[in-house]
This record gives structure tokens, C-alpha cells and sequence, in this order.
């Protein structure tokens, strides 16, 4: 599915921030149920258990929900691109349609 698809969560400036473990309120970060998700590109009719990009109102990134790649030979093929906090995830081609040809 392509467009905008919003799932009403709330807005980030309206939040009780969640707690962490111990209960304590966590002010840097927005309760989940308070995120407010627009789906871009989405691979299935729900949108929400596939493939997708969504946009969390943040100028600078969007989300992949994708399959992490777990074949050592293409993940040792990435390894001095990434950082080792960082994960290599597949996506749909032609859910980035300038990309897809």
C-alpha cells in the first residue's frame, strides 16, 4: 500500500513519558502508546505486520520495519559499513519505487 496511512497514537508533546524498569518516569522517552506513526509505504493491507516506512514526524529520519538479514556471508559483506550498534535489514525494492526499475 502507498500513500499515507496515520495510526492515531497520540503526539510526541503530549505524552506521560513511560517508566523505566524500576518505575521511574523516563523524560527522554515518549511513552509508545503516545507515538503517532504514518505509514509511507507499506507492503500488506493491515500495514501492520509487513514490510513498511513510516515517518514519526521526526525532519531528520524515517523507520524500516523489515526482515534482519542473517546470511554471515552478505552481513560479513557490509561489516565496514556498519557500526557495531548497527543491523542490516532487507527490504522490498519496490516499495522504493526510485529505486526499483
Amino acid at each position: 500500500m502507498s500513500g499515507q496511512v496515520a495510526y492515531a497514537y497520540g503526539s510526541l508533546g503530549e505524552s506521560p513519558c513511560h517508566t523505566d524498569r524500576e518505575g521511574t518516569p523516563d523524560m527522554h522517552q515518549p511513552d509508545p502508546d503516545q507515538i503517532h506513526i504514518t505509514v509511507l509505504r507499506g507492503e500488506c493491507g493491515d500495514d501492520k505486520t509487513c514490510p513498511a516506512i513510516t515517518d514519526l514526524g521526526d525532519p531528520d529520519y524515517l523507520y524500516f520495519i523489515a526482515e534482519p538479514v542473517t546470511d554471515p556471508n552478505i552481513v560479513s559483506a557490509h561489516a565496514a559499513r556498519m557500526a557495531p550498534h548497527e543491523r542490516l535489514y532487507r527490504f522490498p525494492r519496490h516499495l522504493i519505487p526510485e529505486v526499483s526499475a
